[in-house]
């Protein structure tokens, strides 16, 4: 394994299955599950086939089920990185801003 300068591993490449190429990519805790992949703006990315999509999208889909279009995720933990579907409520993007407000307020 190669080390990144904070000591964590540098995932192998999987190539093929997705879901075993991303589950390469998450580094589980006691309580996050964090993800070690590229990101923009904090939010973990993962090509899924040909398209990109959020790594928090892709675990929740995965393991909760599909998600409603009109609604997006809240990341309970405040942890944008975090792929844990536990940490993660499906809200309107009212819901969403709202709830940053009244935490930074």
């Amino acid at each position: 394994y190669l080390v990144r300068k904070n000591g964590v591993p540098v995932p192998q490449v999987i190539r093929g299955n997705d879901e075993a190429r991303f589950w390469s990519y998450v580094e589980l805790t006691d309580d996050c599950w964090l993800w070690q992949g590229g990101t923009n703006k904090g939010y973990g990315c993962f090509r899924e086939g040909h398209k990109v999509v959020r790594a928090h999208r892709y675990a929740y889909e995965l393991i909760v089920g599909k998600l409603n279009p009109k609604l997006v995720i809240d990341h309970l933990c405040k942890v944008t990185s975090c792929v844990n579907p536990d940490h993660m409520e499906e809200v309107t993007t009212q819901e969403n801003t709202r709830r940053h407000y009244a935490e930074v307020c």
